[in-house]
């Protein structure tokens, strides 16, 4: 599985001084796709026209029909497969006179539409059609492909819409709103665990709201993932985060068994607490902290397993054997060990329930997680989780140390 980075961001959103031009305010609520195309004419000129790259159904020909009001509109309809959207995002050509991009979808729609308004410098707008993701704000296009997955540093997009009328009334979908907020618990603590940077009063507010309900619907995950990818959009710690990558291990894996992976957040709802519980058996270590022996062997065997070329293998153990930074962050986790201690507990404890919860969202009670992973797949996922790229963490600083693979083990029986 090939990764790459670039960045493809252009200078749209610019004033005419070259200062970045301020996102407009979110539309956010119930029924407000009406203003949508009002607002639209603050970033493009009225009756030009817009591309709009969505999927073919009921909310998207709603979000297309608005927008005709105000603009003249092509579509970019892909075909959404197993493969992705790479191929179709590197393929899309706006005409000459398409003055504004629309993504309506999903995140990976609107991560299809960041890559697209960044190649051709144009404003986008990201309608969100998905209350099961939360990175509609973020710079980050993430697009995977037939030859694996690309992140590329696109744009932030220059409106938002989330109305809850167009998402889908699903308990999957709900539930996997549900994983992603309780994820973010975890991004938060690797936040403040690598950076001291803090994220958890927002995150905590959306994971109680949805804790205090007999059973979220539609509007209530969806308001907790529009507030999470706004915060997520100013702080991109909040976008990764130890859980996030394990979970994106666990699909990889997946897909190199020729199986469907499930939504992102319900393979989240699988690794935080098994993430959570491994941060708190490293914590445990300190004060001291000796550097352990790698076991490259063994590490070039496991990414084997989810087909990771031997070449990007190599890099990937010759990278941690540089322990540059690691004194640093050493030095961050002894001082702040107490205050990392106890916010671990009370995440654990927050996501073992939360876990329960989550199952009990399903129509099936939790059946569809049965033989999807075993523990040895969610092992694997931790242990795995820091060659996906993404922002620091303290799964990272665990490895650089030597103690990953020796740690995972029993981290792995907590995702039952």
């Amino acid at each position: 599985m090939e990764e790459t980075k670039n960045t493809i961001e252009n200078e749209h959103s610019r004033e005419e001084d070259g200062t970045r031009r301020k996102p407009h305010a979110d539309l956010e609520g119930t029924g407000v796709l009406g203003d949508l195309p009002g607002a639209l004419t603050e970033i493009a000129p009225e009756g030009s026209r817009a591309l709009m790259i969505a999927c073919e159904g009921k909310s998207e020909a709603a979000v297309r029909e608005a927008i005709a009001r105000k603009f003249r509109v092509s579509a970019a309809y892909p075909e959404k497969t197993s493969d992705g959207l790479k191929e179709f995002a590197k393929s899309v050509r706006p005409g000459e006179d398409v003055k504004l991009v629309i993504a309506a979808g999903d995140g990976e729609l609107a991560d299809a539409g960041k890559f697209v308004a960044a190649r051709y410098g144009l404003p986008l707008c990201v309608v969100a059609l998905s209350q099961a993701d939360v990175n509609y704000h973020t710079f980050v296009s993430t697009l995977r492909g037939r030859d694996g997955t690309g992140k590329y540093r696109a744009v932030k997009p220059d409106l938002v819409l989330f109305d809850y009328s167009l998402y889908p009334d699903s308990d999957v979908r709900n539930a996997a709103a549900y994983g992603i907020a309780c994820s973010r618990l975890v991004s938060a603590f690797d936040a403040f665990a690598t950076g001291l940077v803090s994220g958890f009063g927002i995150v905590a507010k959306s994971v109680a709201e949805l804790l205090s309900a007999d059973k979220p619907d539609k509007e209530l995950t969806g308001k907790a993932t529009a507030r999470l990818s706004r915060a997520c959009g100013e702080n991109p710690r909040l976008s990764g985060g130890g859980s996030a990558l394990a979970a994106e291990a666990l699909e990889a894996l997946k897909r190199s068994r020729n199986e469907i992976p499930k939504l992102r957040g319900e393979n989240e709802v699988l690794t935080a607490l098994p993430i959570i519980r491994l941060y708190a058996a490293f914590l445990s270590l300190l004060p001291t902290l000796p550097v352990a022996a790698p076991d490259g062997n063994l590490r070039l065997e496991l990414m084997a397993r989810i087909k990771i070329s031997p070449f990007a293998a190599a890099r990937a153990i010759s990278d941690r054997e540089e322990l540059v930074g690691l004194e640093r962050a050493a030095y961050i986790l002894k001082e702040y060990r107490a205050d990392l201690v106890s916010r671990c507990l009370i995440i654990e404890k927050t996501l073992a329930y939360s876990a329960k919860r989550i199952k009990r969202l399903y129509k099936d009670k939790g059946y569809s997680y049965n033989n999807y992973a075993t523990a040895s797949d969610v092992g694997l996922s931790l242990a795995l989780a820091t060659e996906m790229r993404g922002g620091d963490s303290l799964i990272k600083i665990i490895k650089q140390a030597g103690y990953l693979e020796g740690l995972v083990t029993g981290a792995a029986r907590a995702f039952r």
